[in-house]
């Protein structure tokens, strides 16, 4: 009798076993499935460019974008976001749909058309002659800032216009612009970046009219 209680407790306490694990699997199951995956969300920079046109314009050269840089670590899919100057991350799921230097380049280009500052303007595939000047630019910093509750859009950039023969820069423009968003969302960044790329080309158009000017 006693075999037999003992095999019949052994059955039991391996059949309970089974079923512990068959309940705690179906748990983990459950669980895995209820946790959402965040969803990868793509942002472009875009403004339509508003430029005060003047009577000189448009200046009888031809212009070329011949390139945008942007510092490597800026020069990334993951959009940036800093605490201090020392330390940078990257978000995961927020992200540029093309990379940065890219998306410059296109507003450069698109501004200028609008501008229509001078006779002929292109970007670098697109010229099959030797322009009058070239614009390039350096972007240092493209990134989300946050300081305690506030959060900011930060642009750092360089352009230049260059003569094409003599490779003398004409018009040297620096900027370091910050500007403090309504919410935290990363869309609400992208769009002050838009506002200040749109502030820095403007301004640089401004830059290459006053120059222009004095040589006529």
């Amino acid at each position: 009798m006693r075999v037999e209680f003992l095999m019949k407790k052994k059955l039991f306490l391996r059949t309970m076993k089974k079923r512990v694990s068959l309940i705690l699997l179906c748990f983990l199951i459950i669980t895995l499935s209820c946790i959402s995956v965040p969803q990868k969300r793509y942002y472009l920079l875009y403004y339509k460019p508003v430029v005060q046109t003047q009577k000189s314009w448009p200046f009888p050269y031809t212009v070329q974008l011949k390139d945008i840089k942007v510092l490597r670590v800026y020069d990334t899919p993951e959009i940036i976001y800093r605490y201090s100057p020392n330390e940078i991350e990257f978000f995961n799921y927020q992200l540029w749909a093309v990379k940065p230097n890219i998306l410059i380049e296109d507003l450069i280009v698109n501004h200028f058309k609008e501008a229509r500052i001078f006779q002929q303007f292109a970007s670098l595939n697109l010229m099959d002659i030797r322009p009058d000047f070239w614009i390039e630019g350096t972007v240092e910093r493209i990134e989300k800032l946050i300081n305690n509750e506030d959060v900011f859009a930060h642009l750092v950039m360089n352009l230049q216009l260059i003569h094409s023969r003599s490779g003398t820069v004409q018009v040297n423009y620096n900027t370091d612009k910050i500007r403090k968003v309504s919410k935290k969302d990363v869309v609400f960044v992208v769009r002050g970046l838009s506002e200040l790329m749109q502030e820095t080309i403007n301004e640089f158009i401004e830059k290459i009219n006053a120059t222009l000017s004095e040589k006529k």
